[in-house]
């Protein structure tokens, strides 16, 4: 039986929270063959995670499915105090279930989701954080651009910013950015002539986004990720699983941007020396737990009110209208602004 009366019923009301949330899963279940450098990308994943985000987010790691070797590397990560929560799978249940079941559980107003091969430059926590502030209708963002992805669950942005006058075209992007981003991912050519010569954007007072983003990395609102369903899906990885991520915060209206600079590189799985020496030129935090920027509230877009059928063929048909215009420019030579 219960003596005398639980402490916690006396105390006060709990402390400020913070406003942002970065969950990274965790997959690496050996030190050999395809993970025998795992170890050393995610050190620097953590280690850049930590010197741009600590005091203004809070950070959960899911490890599905671990060797010894990389428990030890988390919980000695753990032990630093920076890191909230650490879930610990004993099989693997899957990327995009994993990311899902923890975002389902968390508060905050934004939720990043990102690969555990992301390093983290300077700025990207507030560069992000700013894209929604410029772009309240925005429920899906990812701080680096990726072109290619104008089309791709991005039809009620599409269809948005037509109707309200803010879609245009304009070279935006560097092309080194492109480049790195190409380079890891050992394709090349992933962005073509088209997509290097101008590239799908939105502008309002003086700010721009990409339209389109991928999901290596990407920041969801808290109202974007209600929309993902809770139960999970049977694939480990890949495109059946990726919808279960991508298609809903498209269907329910909210826009898809992305920044016009590469904040996040994908490390891949072999690390390269200036990725070590990136984290060693990134300051320490200076900002004091509870540091967490003020988030913009969402906006929902007047445009979302119509039917998912009308606003997807009509994204569809804004698309194909670009797609064929962005490839005449280019084979002209010409950018767009």
């Amino acid at each position: 039986m219960r003596e005398g009366v639980n402490p916690g019923m006396a105390s006060g009301p709990l402390g400020p929270t913070l406003n942002h949330r970065i969950i990274i899963p965790i997959y690496i279940p050996e030190t050999t063959g395809y993970f025998s450098r795992a170890l050393e990308v995610l050190d620097l994943c953590l280690a850049s995670l930590r010197k741009t985000v600590q005091g203004r987010a809070a950070v959960s790691l899911v490890i599905n499915g671990a060797c010894p070797e990389c428990r030890a590397l988390v919980e000695r990560e753990s032990g630093g105090g920076w890191i909230d929560r650490t879930v610990f799978n004993s099989v693997n249940v899957g990327r995009v279930n994993a990311m899902v079941a923890e975002a389902r559980s968390a508060h905050e107003a934004l939720i990043t989701l990102a690969d555990a091969d992301a390093l983290f430059r300077e700025g990207w926590l507030q560069a992000v954080e700013q894209l929604f502030a410029a772009f309240p209708e925005c429920g899906f963002a990812a701080p680096l651009p990726h072109p290619v992805m104008y089309r791709r669950h991005a039809l009620s942005t599409l269809f948005g910013a037509w109707v309200g006058g803010l879609l245009s075209e304009a070279k935006v992007v560097d092309d080194a950015d492109l480049d790195r981003f190409a380079r890891s991912t050992a394709n090349p050519d992933c962005f073509g002539p088209v997509d290097r010569a101008s590239q799908v954007i939105v502008r309002r007072n003086g700010y721009t986004a990409c339209v389109g983003a991928g999901h290596f990395v990407c920041t969801l609102r808290y109202e974007a990720v209600r929309t993902l369903r809770p139960m999970p899906t049977p694939q480990i990885m890949g495109p059946p699983a990726n919808e279960r991520l991508d298609l809903p915060p498209d269907m329910y209206g909210f826009w898809r941007l992305s920044t016009t600079k590469a904040y996040v590189d994908h490390m891949g799985n072999v690390p390269e020396p200036w990725m070590g020496d990136l984290v060693k030129r990134l300051p320490e935090p200076d900002v004091a737990p509870g540091g967490s920027a003020e988030i913009a509230p969402y906006r929902q877009p007047v445009a979302s009110a119509l039917d998912w059928a009308i606003r997807r063929r009509v994204g569809d048909l804004l698309g194909r209208r670009l797609a064929r215009k962005r490839r005449l420019c280019a084979a002209r030579g010409e950018g767009r602004s």
